[in-house]
């Protein structure tokens, strides 16, 4: 089965073919067209060549996909098959397109690409991490893992007056790499709840990320910080359905007093680095 599809971005078409054929998939590759799989879920052997793979159930017959997403024989529905923005993420990814992932008053967030690197400034209070996207090698890297496989993580700040990058924001999930000096959530719940009901409240949990942000010198002390996080507050809340933390220096007033601002509540302190773990009090 073969399905064709054009996706428009910024006036731009972009033709994609997604087929279980593999000499079909070459084919467009070769062609210029970007290529996704499919592949149905009891065909463990087949090896499709496409970075993408969509799993359908057991198709007999194979044909030619129409714009309702039924193949020739009529046997398949496309009623569970990604929609047309995933489609568009594909693409964005195969082209190194950056993908839009908010607006506010002023900003545009949005995925980072290469071509930022001549607009970063490097500030004297740098981190390793904040060096990821002050090198090609390494913000190619990001890119390509991160937001790949993630959809999340830091994006680029784009003021919408001039198009200048004026910082970066955003959320990735939390991982726990702090010894933290108080118990969590899971360890409590363990001890104080029977095994049914501890299995009962961690299959309702959200998902928890953490919110990071750096606005570069020059462009601090305009509020916005408070307008980019207030708004993938929102993001995580609606879009993800999950809880925000942040973690912060208890001596980094500014951070303390805008994570304060916008509804952040301090939790606990890291006994590894000292570090505050600050928690949204909306989303708990």
């Amino acid at each position: 089965m073969t399905y064709e599809k054009v996706i428009l971005i910024d006036g731009a078409e972009y033709p994609v073919t997604i087929s279980d054929d593999p000499e079909t998939l070459l084919a467009a590759e070769t062609a210029g067209r970007v290529i996704i799989g499919l592949q149905q879920k009891d065909d463990c052997q087949l090896r499709l060549p496409a970075d993408y793979i969509i799993e359908v159930p057991h198709v007999s017959e194979r044909g030619t996909g129409d714009e309702n997403g039924e193949d020739a024989a009529g046997d398949h529905s496309r009623e569970d098959w990604p929609d047309d923005t995933w489609l568009e993420r594909v693409v964005r990814r195969k082209y190194g397109l950056p993908w839009e992932i908010a607006r506010t008053e002023r900003l545009v967030i949005r995925e980072f690409t290469v071509a930022d690197l001549p607009w970063v400034i490097r500030d004297p209070e740098d981190t390793g991490e904040d060096q990821i996207f002050q090198d090609a090698v390494s913000l190619k890297a990001y890119i390509q893992s991160q937001y790949m496989f993630f959809e999340c993580g830091m994006w680029a700040l784009i003021r919408q007056s001039d198009g200048q990058l004026i910082g970066m924001a955003g959320v990735v999930p939390e991982e726990f790499e702090e010894d933290l000096g108080e118990k969590t959530d899971k360890e409590q719940w363990k001890k104080e709840c029977t095994e049914k009901e501890y299995a009962e409240k961690t299959e309702t949990e959200k998902p928890v990320y953490e919110l990071g942000y750096h606005i570069y010198t020059p462009y601090r002390r305009q509020g916005y910080a408070k307008e980019a996080c207030l708004r993938l507050l929102k993001l995580v809340k609606e879009e993800y359905g999950g809880q925000a933390v942040a973690y912060v220096w208890p001596d980094n007033i500014a951070s303390v007093s805008l994570l304060e601002s916008i509804g952040f509540r301090v939790h606990q302190r890291c006994s590894g680095s000292g570090k505050l773990r600050y928690r949204h009090a909306a989303n708990w």
